[in-house]
Formats: structure tokens, C-alpha cells, sequence
């Protein structure tokens, strides 16, 4: 497989905030039905902070009867965009530019080059029209060839079928369940936990191999 990006921004500049290594704020994402662009404290709107505060977006998620404000999600933005390991997106609708949710990458182990992923679609109008399949896809395809990926694990609640769903789509494999592992809301969940390499996604999506669909302005 063709090597679609320079390895030394990885390699000569290990303890960068990890944004920095990939671009900075001019890092552009092109997905098929949206754009991935590093979130800003100014996208902090009130659409968002209901989307944090919303049970039934957060049904399956640790955030579930927890409320979140304003300077709790600047915050946490300011602490992403400063991390050596956290790679945070905002998803904006490639024909609205409308900001409908975000994505998390972390790079959370490297020596063994183990990177996570976690996702928010927002914008319930957005639900179950493949858009977090559709950033998910590009955005293993940018750390695998960009930030030198060697892993992504995944992991969700059992009762998730949509995540299990979208996290299968992409190629990965089931690896363990965590019986009752995560308390969310006033319960324990199992925890389905998968991993993914390169192999295996671009087995799924070889017409990836030889394109790249991002941009850094200058």
C-alpha cells in the first residue's frame, strides 16, 4: 500500500500537540456527505450544549445524567486542542456547512500505537443516514496514513446496536466482552470492545488506498 503522506511530522515532532502534527487549524477532512475541521470554542453553541445534555443522544454514553454548561465544553475544546495525544473534529454538512456533531480521535498508547475513536452526531435529523459510518471510514484512513495508526480499538454498550453496527462496517473485529463494565445512567452495561488494522479496513475500502481526502492550507 502506497505511503500517501510524509512519515517525519510523526516521527520528528513526537511530543506536538497532535492537531499541530496533523495540520492545525487549517486541517481540512473531506468525507463523502460532510467535512471534518478542528473544533473551535466558537462552535460551542447552544445546539451543541443541548446535544450534551439530551438523554436520548446520550442514552448509551458516560455523559447520561450528567449536565453539562458552557465553560465545561470550552473546556474541554481548549484541552483537546492543546493534547499530545486528542485529535478533536467538529462534523459540519458538507451542503448546509451546518456543525452536526464531533469526532474524537486519541492516540492513547504510543509505543504500541493504539489510537481510539468516539463520535457524536448531534443533530437527530442527521440519525441513520450513514453519516457516522461515512466520517468514521475517513477518519481511520487519515490516522492510518497520516498519524501512522498501527491499531484502532473500538469499544461500545452491548445494547448499541447502531455503533456496533458502524464500528463492524469499517472492517473491525469483535475482540472481547467486558461483562457489566461501565456504569451509564444507573446501570452497568457489558462492553463490546473491537479492534482494526490497516489490512482488514483497506480490505473493506480498497479504493481508499490511493486516495487522499484532506487538505492543509498554507
Amino acid at each position: 500500500m502506497p505511503d500517501l503522506w510524509p512519515s517525519k511530522t510523526m516521527t520528528q515532532n513526537q511530543h506536538n500537540k497532535l492537531l499541530e502534527s496533523c495540520g492545525g487549524w487549517n486541517l481540512v477532512v473531506e468525507c463523502d456527505k460532510s467535512r471534518l475541521k478542528p473544533l473551535k470554542c466558537n462552535h460551542v453553541s447552544a445546539n451543541y450544549l443541548a446535544w450534551l445534555n439530551d438523554p436520548l443522544v446520550n442514552a448509551y454514553s458516560q455523559r447520561l445524567g450528567k449536565l453539562s454548561n458552557q465553560e465545561d465544553v470550552w473546556r474541554y475544546v481548549d484541552d483537546a486542542n492543546q493534547s499530545e495525544d486528542v485529535l478533536l473534529l467538529g462534523i459540519f454538512d458538507k451542503v448546509k456547512n451546518l456543525h452536526i456533531g464531533n469526532i474524537q480521535l486519541k492516540y492513547y498508547d504510543r509505543v504500541n500505537g493504539l489510537a481510539d475513536l468516539s463520535t457524536l452526531i448531534g443533530e437527530k435529523e442527521y440519525w441513520g443516514q450513514g453519516y457516522a459510518k461515512d466520517v468514521w471510514k475517513h477518519i481511520i484512513h487519515f490516522g492510518f496514513q497520516v498519524i501512522k495508526i498501527r491499531k484502532f480499538t473500538m469499544g461500545n454498550a452491548a445494547g448499541n446496536k447502531a455503533a456496533s453496527g458502524k464500528t463492524i462496517s469499517v472492517g473491525a473485529t469483535l475482540e472481547a466482552t467486558k461483562r457489566k463494565h461501565t456504569q451509564i445512567g444507573k446501570e452497568y452495561h457489558d462492553i463490546l470492545e473491537y479492534g482494526l488494522f490497516p489490512q482488514d479496513f483497506y480490505k473493506t475500502f480498497p479504493n481508499l488506498r490511493t486516495t487522499c481526502p484532506w487538505k492543509l492550507g498554507q
